[in-house]
């Protein structure tokens, strides 16, 4: 067998002093904990508008609304949104009104185009 040659360590023990490389050995790292239910959470503008399920231009138009919140300024360019304010907003959003069937009303409509207009 062929004698195994050496490589020259410098006086330094590069095994000895640096940590083993997470993607090689050793233990997979903690992952963070999901925070609780209920933290305010900050949202960007794509974030928030993707919250709203629609696009990032229809968002800007929500913003001029009375029931959206006021951006949190965290730079002279960086807005944010809270995500428990934007929940609220959603709460507070007008509603479509229930309709009501008339049906007086369509009746009479019905009866005049089918005995009423035939004027001939």
């Amino acid at each position: 067998m062929a004698a195994r040659k050496e490589t020259p360590s410098f006086g330094y023990d590069f095994q000895a002093s640096s940590p083993p490389c997470p993607l090689t050995s050793g233990p997979e790292p903690a992952k963070a904990a999901a925070p609780p239910i209920g933290v305010n959470f900050l949202l960007d503008d794509d974030q928030a508008a993707a919250f709203f399920n629609c696009s990032k231009r229809t968002f800007g138009e929500f913003m001029d609304a009375p029931f959206m919140p006021r951006p949190i300024r965290l730079g002279p360019r960086m807005r944010r949104w809270s995500l428990d304010e934007l929940r609220a907003a959603v709460a507070a959003m007008p509603r479509e009104p229930a309709r009501q069937a008339q049906p007086s009303a369509l009746r009479a409509k019905v009866d005049a185009l089918k005995g009423g207009g035939n004027g001939r």
